[in-house]
């Protein structure tokens, strides 16, 4: 037997007394010649290929685990937290969506309004623009509401033969003008006081009543001053005035005690021969151009009667309107709910109803005036403020109802059937543009019909 085969088979017989059986063709001898690995006879043994495969498969195999209850919560807490993310994304892509569908929404709006707007101005300005009278015209003939001017509390107005409009501020101790689009003051600084001399540096005390001539003389009633104050080329000038059994002293309260107020100068009118009409809170006096006066109605004492002259009851007079032809004065009787009209040849005074002027709302329903304070005359048709019904209503000179202006709310909106808030004042341009003096919401607003 050759050396190799005996070494052979003294390591089988090896093999078998250590209780190894070791299969042949998992093993394959490797020899190396002396000329690669320096040495006549080495030897090694290595394992096959399917050996290696099946080790590498059980390495693979013994390195899954089944995870621990401590992994299985680890993992649900994290699914549960990707869920809460997705809902959270979810709801602000939901909430993006709705805000940018708003804010679309609202530009659509913005815009819609801003058409209406600008279609309104350019139906003023025309309007404006042209010479006379305004038939129903605008959008399926109802009223639109504008606002023209805010920051100023209108509480009495008087329009010239230009279309100028002069506004009496209470508040502010001032006369504005309001001539081609632009408000400007007319005169007083502003202060409170009694100080005749240049407009620009004249003083009212709350001037409450306004009214200019044929040839633009402006009259104001100055109430705590107790006189009406002329306004002619830029010069104030004081005209004094007595109420009922000369209880008013030029100048101030002095004398008059808490009467006084019913006998200040509240209102003014002015007819085409100059003669001005003073509203006292009970009586209405005449001033002629050459500074005499007469007692036109009332007696100073509060109250509420028909009748000739001084036999007539008043109860706070807020506005007065003449009419071209000097022949009649209408009066607003701010406490009774009334506009009386009084014949200035006859001095006779009349409600032009039984109780006042009645607005049917349709079949047997009526309703009277609030609380009336502004009024206008213009051709036949009389405009009246209806101030706590936030109104203006239009009457034929009998007193026959023919329209109402306002929704009838406390509010400020513009367009068709818009709001008033407390308006007080009212004149109408040579276009037929109503400008009602809105001192709730102390703006300017315009009606087109």
């Amino acid at each position: 037997m050759a050396p190799d085969e005996r070494n052979l088979a003294s390591w089988k017989r090896s093999d078998d007394v250590m209780g190894l059986v070791v299969k042949k063709q998992l093993f394959h001898l490797s020899s190396n010649r002396s000329s690669r690995m320096g040495s006549a006879n080495s030897s090694k043994i290595l394992p096959t290929l399917t050996a290696m495969a099946k080790a590498e498969k059980n390495k693979a195999a013994l390195k899954y685990t089944i995870p621990s209850k401590k992994m299985k919560g680890k993992r649900a807490s994290i699914l549960n937290r990707a869920q809460s993310i997705r809902l959270v994304e979810e709801k602000v892509s939901f909430v993006s969506k709705k805000r940018q569908f708003f804010k679309r929404f609202r530009q659509v709006l913005l815009f819609i309004i801003g058409i209406s707007v600008a279609a309104a101005v350019a139906v003023y300005i025309y309007y404006a623009s042209t010479s006379g009278t305004i038939t129903p015209c605008c959008i399926g003939a109802q009223p639109f509401i504008l606002s023209v001017v805010t920051g100023v509390k209108a509480v009495a107005m008087a329009i010239d033969a230009s279309g100028a409009i002069y506004i009496a501020s209470a508040s502010t101790n001032q006369i504005y003008i309001l001539s081609n689009g632009l408000l400007s003051t007319f005169a007083g600084t502003g202060d409170y006081g009694d100080f005749d001399g240049p407009s620009a540096q004249a003083e009212f005390r709350y001037p409450n009543g306004v009214a200019v001539d044929k040839n633009g003389t402006v009259f104001v009633t100055d109430r705590d001053n107790l006189c009406v104050r002329r306004i002619s080329n830029g010069i104030v000038s004081t005209i004094n005035v007595n109420g009922p059994a000369n209880l008013i002293n030029p100048g101030g309260f002095e004398g008059a005690a808490n009467e006084a107020l019913w006998y200040a100068p509240m209102s003014i009118a002015v007819d085409y021969l100059g003669r001005l009409y003073v509203g006292f809170g009970t009586s209405i006096s005449i001033v002629n151009p050459d500074g005499t006066y007469s007692l036109l109605a009332g007696n100073g004492l509060r109250g509420y009667a028909d009748g000739m002259g001084s036999s007539a009851r008043f109860n706070s007079i807020r506005s007065m309107t003449v009419d071209s032809a000097a022949r009649y004065l209408y009066v607003s009787d701010y406490y009774n709910k009334v506009i009386r009209r009084i014949d200035i040849g006859t001095t006779q005074v009349t409600s032009l109803t039984g109780t006042g002027f009645i607005v049917s709302s349709g079949g047997s329903n009526t309703t009277m005036f609030g609380t009336p304070t502004g009024v206008f005359l213009t051709n036949d048709t009389l405009f009246t403020i209806d101030t706590s019904g936030n109104q203006v209503m239009l009457y034929d000179v009998n007193g026959t109802f023919l329209d109402a202006f306002g929704n009838g709310l406390f509010g400020s909106s513009d367009g068709i059937n818009g709001s008033f808030g407390n308006p007080v004042s009212v004149v109408v341009n040579s276009t037929g543009a109503v400008f009602v003096g809105d001192i709730g919401n102390l703006m300017l607003r315009m009606v087109i019909y």
